[in-house]
């Protein structure tokens, strides 16, 4: 069993896991086998621009909004990881110094993708319809947290997180994540915690 990743842009990743010895058709680079990313804050979408940035002169919205109460502090941070592990795909998450309103609440990590795989029901391969902002959850060991004293610790694996694996013996996938976070999925009008990305002092 042989698993790679790929990073495709600065935010876009790819995850390929080749079962057997067969690469099947499906095109992609010969070495990569690992992704991590720091986790950000998250904000709102600027969808009516009332200013534009310096530079470049980018239409935006001010003020730039947080997407969920639950926040990461200006001390804290973390970090998401997926690597091949005995045909599946290990999934670790790590959050600190998340605000006081984060207590006690379930943060679940989701993902936007486009996965492309030999695990069709006709011809050889196929391309899923785009998930936005996927849960991975249902299964036994979810990719979730309870935050305790400011912090959120998540170990498991794709297959394990949802309720049907999602990832078959012998067939070739390939992930193409258009972005991940850790979303709070309990209390009083969840949103996105943090974002997948990087941040510049």
């Amino acid at each position: 069993m042989r698993a790679r990743f790929f990073v495709i842009g600065g935010t876009l990743l790819g995850v390929t896991l080749l079962a057997g010895q067969g690469f099947g058709i499906l095109s992609n680079p010969a070495k990569a086998n690992k992704f991590q990313s720091t986790l950000t804050g998250s904000y709102k979408q600027c969808t009516a621009p009332n200013t534009t940035t310096l530079g470049l002169g980018l239409p935006a919205c001010q003020p730039a909004v947080l997407t969920d109460v639950c926040v990461v502090t200006p001390g804290g941070g973390g970090k998401l990881q997926a690597k091949p592990v005995a045909g599946d795909l290990s999934i670790k998450a790590k959050l600190k110094g998340l605000g006081a309103l984060c207590e006690g609440e379930t943060l679940c990590v989701t993902a936007s993708a486009r996965i492309s795989s030999t695990n069709c029901a006709a011809g050889p391969d196929c391309t899923v319809q785009d998930l936005t902002d996927f849960p991975l959850v249902g299964g036994s060991t979810p990719a979730c947290c309870v935050v305790s004293g400011g912090k959120c610790k998540i170990k498991t694996t794709l297959n394990s997180a949802l309720p049907i694996p999602a990832v078959s013996s012998g067939k070739n996938y390939s992930f193409d994540i258009r972005g991940c976070s850790l979303t709070r999925t309990t209390g009083t009008s969840p949103g996105q915690v943090a974002r997948c990305g990087v941040v510049i002092p």
